[in-house]
């Protein structure tokens, strides 16, 4: 047998633990001048701050479920209508001054569509929202039907002089189905959508005034009412 080196001596007396060591059979790993060793194969390496995978390259970290949006980033896409459509009972006298006021979308009383009054309001009833209605009235028991090539029935567009701001059909994808709303004299058919005072990239638009113009997305035609919208 030959004699084994002894293990070094600490000055205190005791013997210091190699640092070192080698499983008996196994080879010294070879490691070239100026070069960092490798790991042993077969093993998972993990780097960063991400888990490491099968082939020992770090992945990134997963994202945090219900992180906040930054602020003024584009909306995420979103399918079906955004308003909600129901019926009230037609204003008489509305009704009356429509009928004379003709095609003018500007009027306050309403835009004439053949035998339909279309009426666009907008009201801060709702904390920090702004309720925008399209209401489409009736003048008499035969009017024609209003027909829509799909679920895009009614659009809703804020502007501010020239300047687009926030439209309800932006980033949106509706259905595919054709709709039709029948005259039901005296009853109007209104379509009500809560908007939330931000433009169409998620900003909070300032306070003041603007344009609003609503519009049918008739077969047909495109007829629309506008009027104004305080912020």
């Amino acid at each position: 047998l030959r004699p084994t080196a002894p293990l070094p001596v600490a000055p205190d007396g005791t013997r210091a633990p190699l640092a070192t060591s080698v499983p008996v059979g196994a080879p010294a790993p070879v490691v070239a001048p100026g070069t960092a060793p490798t790991a042993a194969p077969g093993r998972a390496r993990t780097g960063g701050t991400g888990t490491g995978d099968a082939a020992g390259a770090p992945t990134a970290a997963p994202a945090r479920a219900g992180a906040p949006e930054p602020t003024g980033s584009a909306r995420p896409a979103r399918s079906g209508v955004p308003w909600s459509r129901g019926q009230e009972p037609a204003d008489p006298e509305r009704q009356a001054r429509c009928l004379s006021s003709g095609a003018d979308d500007t009027s306050a009383v309403g835009s004439r569509y053949g035998d339909w009054c279309l009426t666009a309001t907008a009201d801060r009833s709702d904390p920090g929202k702004v309720r925008l209605r399209l209401a489409a009235c009736a003048l008499s028991p035969s009017a024609e039907p209003l027909a829509f090539p799909n679920g895009r029935e009614a659009d809703f567009v804020v502007t501010a002089g020239e300047r687009h701001v926030w439209s309800s059909a932006t980033g949106r994808t509706f259905p595919a189905e054709p709709g039709m709303v029948k005259a039901d004299y005296p009853m109007c058919t209104v379509w009500t959508l809560l908007w939330d005072a931000r433009s169409d990239d998620g900003r909070a638009v300032g306070s003041g005034r603007y344009d609003l113009e609503a519009r049918l997305r008739l077969t047909s035609a495109a007829p629309r009412h506008r009027t104004t919208v305080t912020v």
